[in-house]
């Protein structure tokens, strides 16, 4: 968090401008049965991780991540992941609005309303 606020500080971040921030899931593919929570096969057939990405829109900055089990449901802990990367870009020093960018697989009523509760906009896909 430290060296997101130091380089945002230093000129990198938005500042006063808007943020978007684009929540995502992606599957990454061990081999082996030695990887802890990936040694069941995952939607795909792939054993893996499906970690939790927090990007800002533009830049590919990587604001956020988080490891996941392979069988983890897309949404599976995307509302919490949600509050902690508001607070983080918050911390960084974005003072703009902030706008939350995801696909169908994050809409749920627990980020919708994590959304609502952070003040921040959001533009969810869905079915």
């Amino acid at each position: 968090m430290r060296q997101l606020a130091r380089a945002w500080a230093a000129g990198a971040g938005p500042g006063d401008d808007p943020l978007t921030i684009d929540l995502d899931s992606t599957v990454c593919e061990t081999y082996g049965l030695g990887k802890e929570g990936a040694q069941r096969h995952n939607y795909a057939g792939q054993r893996g991780y499906h970690p939790l990405l927090a990007v800002a829109a533009g830049s590919g900055d990587v604001l956020m991540c988080r490891l996941r089990k392979g069988r983890a449901n897309t949404a599976r802990g995307a509302a919490h992941f949600l509050r902690e990367t508001v607070s983080r870009v918050r911390y960084a020093g974005a003072t703009g609005q902030l706008t939350v960018r995801a696909d169908s697989g994050f809409y749920n009523h627990a980020i919708v309303a994590a959304c609502r509760k952070a003040k921040v906009r959001f533009s969810i896909t869905v079915r």
